[in-house]
């Protein structure tokens, strides 16, 4: 037996039992196919209203495949059982959206559920916080905290009898209204424009703050019949403690800016 031959049978013998290394950037068990689906998903928003707000439900699933069923699955706080509310499928990228309008207030979960295909077990999303709130719409008038140089009793705007307000008392000085919102409502709805008593070609304003940021500014003109235009808006204020709504008007000639039907959805 030669010298070489002998060498190799040596090296052979040594090697026996030794693991092979994996080849550089490649992680064990790569090469091994997924067994299960993976759901990545997310809520739009952690809190909505209950008969008007909808909960929305976004995500992907892994690996990806088009129109493959995909389920929405709710629990509500105190139960263990899972109830689905939505059912659609994936799109070409693997993405889904599925909705559901909770008709009744509380904490509930949701969660998203992919039935195993293709070879692959069924794989569900974490569960997702969503609370379901008990708004009601009331007027403004019972929680304000300050009123200065402004009357809250009905006015004519546009020929119109209006109530729930504010009217500007003084031209000559701004008027202003706040109210005590606490963090517990949605949103605040206003009506604006000039009262039948100011003069034709008066001008007037509102300035709308929500904790101190100004959100909205209204300006609006009186026709020549003293009549201003009536508008309607409404402001986001989830989460704010306060609005104030300021009044002003040029005193020449007079006129009186008018914000009616004061009302926001809030907590009871």
């Amino acid at each position: 037996m030669s010298f070489n031959v002998a060498l190799v049978g040596v090296l052979a013998a040594a090697l026996v039992g030794v693991p092979v290394a994996p080849r550089a950037g490649v992680q064990p068990g790569a090469d091994r196919a997924p067994r299960s689906y993976t759901v990545r998903a997310s809520v739009a928003s952690h809190r909505v209203v209950e008969d008007s707000g909808f909960v929305e439900v976004s995500g992907r699933v892994l690996p990806r495949f088009a129109h493959e069923p995909v389920i929405l699955q709710q629990r509500v706080a105190g139960s263990s059982r899972w109830k689905r509310t939505d059912r659609g499928a994936t799109t070409r990228g693997g993405k889904f959206y599925l909705l559901d309008m909770p008709s009744t207030p509380g904490l509930r979960h949701y969660r998203v559920v992919k039935p195993g295909s293709h070879g692959l077990r069924a794989g569900t999303s974490k569960p997702m916080r969503v609370v379901v709130l008990d708004y009601e719409w009331a007027s403004l008038l019972g929680r304000h905290v300050a009123l200065q140089n402004v009357s809250t009793q009905p006015v004519d705007v546009a020929g119109t009898p209006r109530d729930g307000g504010i009217t500007l008392v003084d031209p000559s000085q701004l008027g202003y209204a706040e109210f005590d919102l606490a963090g517990r409502c949605e949103l605040v709805e206003v009506g604006t424009g000039m009262a039948k008593t100011s003069a034709p070609g008066s001008v007037g304003w509102a300035y709308v703050h929500r904790d101190d940021v100004e959100d909205v500014t209204e300006v609006y003109r009186s026709d020549y019949s003293g009549d201003g235009p009536s508008l309607y808006g409404g402001l986001p204020v989830a989460g704010a403690g306060r609005v104030r709504i300021e009044l002003g008007a040029n005193p020449t000639p007079p006129g009186y800016p008018s914000v009616f039907k004061l009302r926001a959805f809030c907590a009871p």
